[in-house]
């Protein structure tokens, strides 16, 4: 079979099998690919290796949209498309290496939480072991200002309780120690108390 006679189908089912058999490629990402792979059929049609160049992927990234797709949608496509004209490329089936841009996405902003709302759970009375430990766990956060990751990994030996410190590592650093409240100690107390 010649190679400018070869459909996209039939090269993306060769890069598939790459994928699959010598890359080791997880179920998940080859049935990723495969989905993005459809929506390529599904806006472009079947198509020749001749056909595929620059506007020819412009238009595609307008069908797409015109497909309905969200912007996260349509740029996960273009992530996983790029990937195989990349591999068309390095196997020396095109001659230059084609990329699309993936699009522009709005930013979404978290809300923080409202001084309310951190009151009302400062003011929670926990009753057992698993509330104490998740209200201490969020205390701490809020207290003591240290990421979640250094939270989640302190061992009773990081709580200094007479020096009301706590010791936690950030990437690639020694432990550093963090001021501990009142309300901070009691709770690590209590979760202390029950743990044994």
């Amino acid at each position: 079979m010649q190679l400018e006679k070869m459909t996209l189908s039939r090269l993306f089912e060769i890069y598939m099998d790459e994928r699959t058999f010598l890359k080791n490629a997880s179920p998940l990402s080859i049935k990723s690919n495969k989905i993005c792979w459809l929506r390529f059929i599904k806006a472009m049609g079947q198509q020749r290796l001749e056909n595929l160049n620059k506007a020819f992927l412009k238009e595609f990234v307008i069908k797409l949209r015109g497909l309905g797709l969200s912007e996260t949608t349509c740029n996960i496509t273009i992530r996983e498309l790029n990937t195989f004209f990349k591999w068309l490329y390095e196997n020396d089936h095109i001659d230059t290496h084609l990329r699309m841009q993936q699009l522009k996405t709005e930013k979404k902003i978290q809300k923080d939480f409202t001084d309310d709302e951190i009151k009302r759970f400062i003011d929670w009375k926990p009753k057992d072991f698993f509330e104490w430990r998740l209200y201490t766990l969020i205390i701490t956060l809020i207290e003591c200002g240290i990421r979640i990751n250094e939270a989640l990994t302190l061992k009773r030996s990081d709580v200094v309780f007479y020096r009301l410190r706590d010791k936690s590592q950030r990437q690639g650093q020694k432990r550093a120690c963090s001021a501990i409240f009142a309300r901070t100690a009691k709770a690590f107390m209590e979760v202390f108390k029950d743990a044994r």
